[in-house]
């Protein structure tokens, strides 16, 4: 994770999320539906293979359900760590409660956090070590492509320039972006200050500034 910031506003910048991406790849290693449009995004860029018949007699309709829910709450917890609720008030990162709030996402290789819904926990279990390989691999094919770094220089340079023709009131101070890596150009605002998008929009300058504009600002 990258951040970006000053003392009166602050930006963290993830694009290689493990969490995310394992919950991805589970969805799409057992084609699973999608309920809800928008919030959920597309399929992973790289190739997931069929592993419906890996697990035999697996409620596929019941688990897209429950993975619906189990994917909003890995979104929940890192718009949680965009948000900075994980620091006390003295300022010290709660590394303690950030490993406690993880573990009820996500807790390999048992995955007991999913133990509610025995189905999805069982494919959660089944394709994890695949799911980390991939992970690794992938991250070591696109991070050199990413370039958080002037991505934090431009959002910096643009929240200055609003900074100067707003008020406070009129902008949120606090934010957080995740880049998936998933395929095509794709966005969703779960909350007016969190952004999670494709690596394809990150990688487009003027869409990105578009996404972080609407991102920062409240109020035209």
């Amino acid at each position: 994770m990258n951040t970006a910031g000053a003392d009166s506003w602050r930006c963290s910048i993830e694009d290689d999320s493990q969490i995310l991406f394992s919950c991805l790849f589970v969805r799409d290693a057992f084609l699973l539906a999608q309920n809800e449009r928008g919030i959920v995004p597309p399929r992973l860029s790289i190739v997931v293979p069929d592993l419906r018949s890996s697990i035999p007699n697996l409620e596929l309709n019941q688990m897209s359900g429950t993975w619906q829910k189990w994917w909003n709450s890995t979104i929940d917890f890192h718009s949680k760590i965009g948000l900075d609720q994980f620091r006390r008030k003295n300022q010290e990162f709660d590394f303690e409660t950030l490993a406690s709030e993880r573990k009820k996402v996500f807790d390999p290789p048992e995955f007991e956090c999913l133990q509610e819904w025995p189905s999805l926990q069982l494919a959660a279990k089944t394709v994890q070590q695949l799911a980390s390989q991939s992970h690794n691999d992938d991250g070591q094919r696109t991070s050199s492509a990413r370039g958080n770094a002037p991505r934090a220089k431009m959002i910096a340079d643009l929240v200055e320039e609003l900074r100067v023709k707003r008020s406070p009131e009129d902008m949120n101070l606090t934010f957080g972006i995740v880049g998936l890596p998933v395929i095509g150009k794709w966005w969703s605002f779960p909350r007016p200050d969190f952004l999670i998008c494709s690596h394809e929009t990150m990688s487009d300058e003027a869409e990105f500034l578009r996404l972080v504009r609407r991102l920062v600002v409240i109020r035209n």
